[in-house]
């Protein structure tokens, strides 16, 4: 990776608490987003096979929406069903503000550079 990109890579580490330790007091610094991250791709993974062995039944599309509207980790599931643009989607209109950001296109495919109309330094950045 370029510098630029390490340094990309360690703001995000900083900024989502992957590098938390141990306080002082013994306690986590921050909740352990390494676990919580892994068991949200754990329960996508899942998910995407009981949406791959039924891919009609909207019952179970939609409990897939309110799995990953309730586990977080928006960019997990996105991967995770990356061959699936219709679900994908429906993730993009499940969080509010994230259609509206122009990030994806109509296929639910990132933009990039996106075209940052907040202004927000690294706005563009993917």
């Amino acid at each position: 990776m370029s510098n630029e990109q390490q340094n990309i890579a360690l703001q995000t580490i900083n900024l989502l608490g992957l590098n938390a330790g141990i306080g002082s007091d013994g306690s986590k610094a921050s909740k352990d987003r390494r676990k919580q991250r892994i068991n949200a791709y754990l329960l996508a993974l899942d998910s995407l096979k009981d949406f791959e062995a039924n891919p009609l039944n909207q019952v179970i599309e939609g409990c897939i929406v309110k799995l990953m509207v309730t586990t977080g980790y928006f960019s997990v599931w996105m991967e995770v069903f990356k061959r699936h643009n219709p679900i994908r989607s429906k993730f993009i209109n499940a969080i509010k503000g994230t259609s509206e950001s122009e990030c994806f296109d109509l296929l639910s495919q990132p933009i990039s550079p996106h075209p940052n109309r907040d202004g927000l330094e690294s706005g563009g950045k993917i």
